[in-house]
């Protein structure tokens, strides 16, 4: 623990000597504000031709995102509920422990090992891009200019944003303001969808086998000796090379069923060499004591589409969800925090504007209840 508050402390210094040393020095091109460093291309874009086709077309895309913002902001409810009954209700939920039902901050060398930062740049990088993209083709789609666009550094993380005209979109069609806030999160799932369909495709020549990333100190797993960074190519004769892979032979051993006692003969690779470990599992609990991610072969391959596609997917997910981040000046509101807002200010007025507020900063207060520290491992 004192590691993890040795680096947050880190961090901290960090960004206070960044903001003491260049916020004097900010321009109209480069801003410094706390934890974060903007940097504005200085374009300006116009809006698109009336009467093209591609112009319809992006407009019937703009239309098609209201849809799967709605449905996102459904599933992130339906997430966070689950997340929260177990946490706090008593629910239980097959494969979630209450302390692993949580919102993870992405916080280097504290949840995310410094190793796989490459990763995360990646995927968050290419995730925040063509969202960014997104915004910017159906602002001008709608008729909008887009004044500025630019880079962003959050924290350690690479960000993108566009700003389109703030008149222009408040004078414009409600249906034209929702297209454009939900054109991000469209085009985040759309990337989602297109690397899940890659991955399946590859999935059968990449993947290696299962990776443990932790092994609970006193468990099953522990005892018979499984170790983290061990990967599992083969279990009680089968060939494993996915999760999937592992889980069926799980289940037929009976390793999931808390009511008997069950065992499973592991071949794993560790350090370059094979071994070959017996794992029982008493009766009265459905686990080993593993945490586990899929291994690849090459990895580099396999780890950077699966996080680019794990990113793409929470980017939109958060994006639609009505929220709220309170900063110094103001609130910083999420795509689907701009969407409930105008959706609601058009039925009710200001009291519609005062409701979308209380429940987009609700939100946020719920997703902090829930933070928790649970390391994401990308690579063995």
């Amino acid at each position: 623990m004192s590691g993890i508050w040795l680096t947050l402390l880190g961090i901290l210094v960090f960004w206070i000597v960044v903001y003491i040393v260049f916020r004097g020095r900010s321009g109209d091109r480069v801003q410094v504000l706390p934890f974060a460093l903007i940097i504005r291309a200085g374009i300006s874009l116009d809006p698109m031709e009336e009467g093209r086709l591609s112009t319809r077309m992006y407009r019937v895309f703009g239309v098609i995102g209201i849809f799967v913002m709605a449905y996102l902001a459904v599933e992130f409810f339906r997430i966070i509920g689950v997340m929260f009954a177990v946490r706090y209700l008593g629910f239980r939920v097959p494969g979630i422990s209450p302390s692993e039902a949580g919102v993870t901050p992405l916080i280097p060398g504290v949840t995310i090992p410094w190793s796989d930062l490459v990763y995360v740049f990646i995927g968050i990088g290419i995730a925040a891009l063509f969202h960014e993209m997104a915004h910017a083709y159906i602002a001008r789609a709608e008729g909008l200019r887009v004044k500025d666009a630019g880079l962003a550094f959050i924290l350690f993380f690479p960000a993108a944003f566009v700003e389109p005209d703030e008149e222009e979109l408040k004078r414009a069609p409600l249906k034209s303001r929702l297209s454009v806030y939900a054109a991000g999160v469209t085009a985040n799932m759309a990337i989602f969808l297109i690397l899940s369909l890659a991955m399946s495709l590859l999935l059968p020549s990449i993947a290696y086998g299962v990776a443990l990333y932790k092994v609970e100190e006193g468990s099953p797993a522990f005892q018979a000796g499984l170790r983290q960074g061990m990967v599992i190519v083969e279990a009680n004769g089968v060939r494993v090379k996915t999760l999937g892979d592992l889980a069926r032979v799980f289940q037929e051993a009976g390793i999931t069923n808390p009511n008997t006692s069950a065992s499973v003969t592991l071949k794993v690779e560790y350090k370059g060499s094979m071994e070959t470990i017996t794992v029982v599992k008493p009766n009265g609990t459905d686990k080993i004591g593993i945490t586990i991610i899929q291994a690849y072969r090459p990895q580099a391959l396999g780890v950077t589409l699966h996080s680019t596609m794990f990113f793409n997917f929470m980017l939109a997910l958060i994006n639609a969800a009505p929220l709220a981040i309170p900063l110094p000046g103001g609130m910083l509101l999420s795509d689907g925090g701009h969407a409930l807002r105008d959706a609601l200010q058009r039925v009710a007025g200001r009291r519609g504007e005062l409701a979308a507020s209380i429940v987009n900063l609700a939100v946020f207060i719920v997703i902090l209840s829930l933070m928790t520290l649970n390391p994401v491992k990308l690579t063995p």
